[in-house]
């Protein structure tokens, strides 16, 4: 139970301590009815769709080729795989996404930081990101698939809290501050970690010039339907 809320714990927390501030109550304010749709449509793709999907997945996908629950890693072995080996590969293929530029363009349109834009995508973005590929295969091969689905939760929580726009520093974590900056205007090629800064450092792409940036977002110049299914052609 623990696992399945606490993502939702940390989903209302964060949007409860941004309404706390004048300036985030006004940003909140700010929100265009575009803004909600796309983020509160995908926030249903990645929220739901693809947790309840990675377990079908699985079983189409890769039971027919690999033995469920033949890797045997236990419950802690399980979770360090979901909150470190996912998240390694999760930075190499939010560095390949910035190739394909026009697939993550408009997780990168927001002009404001908070939870509801950590879902912003198009539709069909979600294919191309590393997480329900690897949900859907680890899920079905781990002899103990809780410890994972643990992992998987709490690094879905970090995700809410990284693009919550609060100023909050935790060391070796990958921060809101750290995020900010990947989707100022200036600096989206920084921080492309999702739980630890490790793998930025690493690379040479870490970035952290102790405050927040003054703005973010690259505005698209489409329309919330072209964001939502067709991003191609958009500016910047």
């Amino acid at each position: 139970m623990f696992t399945l809320l606490l993502p939702l714990v940390v989903f209302w927390a964060c949007l409860a301590a941004v309404a706390s501030k004048k300036a985030g109550r006004a940003a909140l304010r700010d929100r265009t009815q575009g803004d909600w749709w796309i983020d509160l449509v995908n926030l249903g793709i990645q929220g739901w769709a693809v947790p309840l999907g990675a377990g079908w997945l699985g079983s189409k996908l890769w039971a027919p080729i690999l033995p469920a629950g033949g890797l045997h890693l236990g419950f802690f072995g399980g979770f360090v795989l979901a909150f470190v080996g996912v998240d390694a590969l999760y930075y190499a293929n939010h560095r390949l996404l910035h190739r394909l530029w026009p697939v993550h363009r408009v997780h990168h349109g927001a002009p404001a930081m908070d939870v509801w834009v950590t879902s912003r995508n198009t539709v069909w973005a979600t294919a191309f990101v590393v997480y329900p590929w690897a949900h859907a295969c680890f899920l079905h091969l781990l002899d103990a698939p809780e410890g994972y689905l643990l992992g998987a939760s709490a690094t879905a929580a970090l995700d809410l809290w990284r693009h919550s726009g609060l100023d909050m520093r935790v060391p070796a974590l990958v921060t809101p501050r750290h995020h900010a900056w990947h989707h100022s205007p200036s600096h989206s090629h920084v921080n492309f970690g999702a739980n630890w800064m490790i793998w930025d450092r690493l690379c040479g792409t870490a970035y952290d010039p102790g405050h927040m940036p003054a703005a973010v977002g690259l505005p698209t110049g489409l329309s919330p339907l072209r964001q939502l299914l067709w991003p191609f052609g958009a500016k910047g």
